[in-house]
């Protein structure tokens, strides 16, 4: 995994956390934390869009030099081998809902007050509008089990750091 930070004119970010504006809640799968949110309308959409297309340009301009001797593959097939987080009007986010212990508790606001913990799935029903607070921690590269070799396929790694409840 390549760990993710912010550079800019001598200021260094060591993770790179969002808050993202007020956006509705398009569907949520407690059994697989698939949690899809929509940015119909919301000028973030064309970042997150330019920060996606920014991965898989830096995947393709870095290949030769982050998996050395390995095939190099042309850019349309690093966009293939991509799975988006960001698709025309929705961001896919994971989003557990049962115990995994401390480390993906999930801070909530709900009713002005904060929680840590599970989240219900009841809080994120389709149509509520939410802020999610998130962390990218890093571009995962799926390898072959037995070869260790690049596949080809590749995600950005985030997790959710807090939900505010409108």
């Amino acid at each position: 995994m390549s760990p993710l930070s912010y550079i800019d004119e001598g200021i260094v970010f060591t993770t790179l956390t969002l808050l993202l504006p007020s956006l509705s809640v398009k569907s949520y799968d407690a059994a697989t934390g698939r949690l899809q949110v929509s940015l119909q309308g919301v000028g973030v959409a064309t970042k997150l869009q330019e920060f996606q297309e920014m991965l898989i340009q830096s995947v393709y301009a870095n290949q030769r030099a982050w998996f050395p001797g390995e095939r190099v593959v042309d850019k349309e097939n690093i966009r293939l081998g991509f799975q988006p987080f960001v698709e025309k009007t929705s961001i896919h986010l994971y989003c557990p809902s049962s115990p995994a212990g401390p480390p993906n508790e999930i801070y909530s606001y709900v009713k002005k007050e904060w929680v840590r913990g599970t989240i219900s799935p009841t809080l994120l029903a389709a149509g509520k509008t939410v802020r999610l607070a998130i962390k990218f921690q890093g571009v995962s590269y799926h390898q072959h089990p037995l070869s260790k070799v690049w596949t080809g396929k590749f995600r950005l790694q985030h997790r959710i750091v807090a939900i505010m409840l409108n």
